[in-house]
């Protein structure tokens, strides 16, 4: 097999994460290491413009450059942003120069700025994006005056710039790879969700499917009061059943307390909890019986919810975008308008109702994500595209 020196960019990379991007690319590092390749990762200190440092040992072996710039989107200013263009351009160069990858791989560039994507294109090396939302909007905005503000950049002499050339590229869902084809013009693209880790075994025989989990960011766009709401509704329905709704994740303190507020006026002090974020996930997934994740954002995929169905947990979601081409409704879990807690409150109700539908499908996502999310199934793709696409070389 051929083995590789991959150069991975990315705004974040955990410890410091914001969602499943990160989370999926340290993931596929750590798969690709496992696989033989030499990785190195060139990422931010958090967005912290004051932190650098030289390198240090990732868990898996990786080489870790904590080292880019952030553009300071809250004092936006043309001085700010060229410094950060030229820094991070810089700063890739060195990279190239240093690591000498076979390829480059580029994940999130939100804040860091178009300036590494131009300095591989520049060297002239092969390279694969892995879209896992659209931060492209950020820098390639519709429109003549864009458009025009773009091509004046280019022919500016001491200007970060150029024409992107977007493409091959991975993306995790197919609405994501028509976005990105039809607004940004990226090309060979190919549809790879994210994978999960896989339980050897699930028991979920003994579930009450009384037990609710909504886990995830917990913020006003990921449907969390929507969810609140519904739950209320269901148990008022179903006073007898012991039902319970755990919200599990990172929460700004305005919002927890909003939060409180909330379950408060429900009437659900008793039967909502509130955690901070577990190392131990797996625990709590196996504790609970349904996923709850009524999305209101434009989800790209929905890795929390295929790792519920690893675990055996039916699933209630959003009947759009990532988690509508994940969930076949009625066989792997129901499929809901987000924005009716009508709606979410009947499907709650419905597996309240009717404990051997909710086991049914929580057997049959379990065999779903393992046939097609496992964790070396989706990262067995991913390394075929990476050695294919260094092979080809630069069109």
């Amino acid at each position: 097999m051929t083995k590789m020196r991959i150069l991975v960019v990315s705004n974040y990379y955990p410890p410091q994460f914001v969602g499943g991007y990160e989370l999926a690319c340290r993931d596929t590092v750590a798969y690709l290491r496992e696989r033989g390749h030499e990785i190195c990762v060139l990422s931010s200190g958090s967005g912290s413009n004051e932190y650098s440092i030289e390198s240090e040992q990732g868990d898996f072996g990786e080489l870790v450059l904590r080292k880019l710039r952030f553009i300071d989107y809250q004092h936006p200013s043309f001085v700010n942003k060229h410094k950060v263009e030229k820094t991070n351009y810089r700063l890739t160069r060195e990279a190239l120069q240093s690591f000498s990858p076979d390829i480059v791989y580029f994940w999130n560039m939100q804040f860091i700025s178009l300036a590494p994507i131009f300095a591989v294109q520049q060297a002239s090396l092969p390279r694969l994006f892995e879209i896992g939302d659209l931060w492209p909007k950020a820098y390639l905005k519709p429109g003549w005056a864009n458009w025009c503000k773009r091509q004046f950049k280019k022919r500016l002499p001491l200007a970060i710039g150029g024409t992107l050339d977007f493409g091959p590229c991975i993306a995790v869902s197919n609405w994501i790879a028509d976005e990105i084809r039809q607004s940004y013009r990226a090309h060979s693209v190919s549809v790879i969700g994210n994978g999960t880790s896989m339980v050897k075994q699930i028991n979920i025989d003994h579930r009450v499917s009384e037990r609710f989990l909504f886990t995830g960011r917990v913020c006003p766009e990921k449907g969390v009061e929507v969810a609140l709401q519904a739950f209320a509704v269901a148990r008022k329905s179903r006073p007898s059943c012991m039902m319970s709704l755990t919200i599990v994740g990172p929460i700004e303190h305005s919002y927890r307390q909003r939060l409180i507020q909330l379950i408060t006026s429900l009437a659900l002090d008793s039967c909502v909890t509130l955690q901070a974020p577990s190392t131990d996930m797996a625990s709590i997934y196996q504790y609970h019986d349904v996923l709850l994740m009524p999305t209101l954002t434009k989800e790209a995929f929905g890795l929390v919810v295929i790792e519920a169905m690893a675990h055996g947990l039916a699933v209630i979601a959003s009947n759009t975008y990532g988690p509508a081409e994940i969930v076949e409704h009625g066989s792997l879990g129901v499929l809901v308008d987000p924005n009716n807690p009508g709606d979410i409150a009947q499907a709650i109700i419905s597996l309240v109702d009717n404990p051997s539908q909710r086991v049914a499908m929580g057997r049959s996502a379990y065999q779903h994500v393992n046939t097609h999310y496992a964790m070396h199934v989706v990262k067995n793709k991913v390394e075929k595209k990476l050695i294919d696409t260094a092979q080809k070389g630069v069109a």
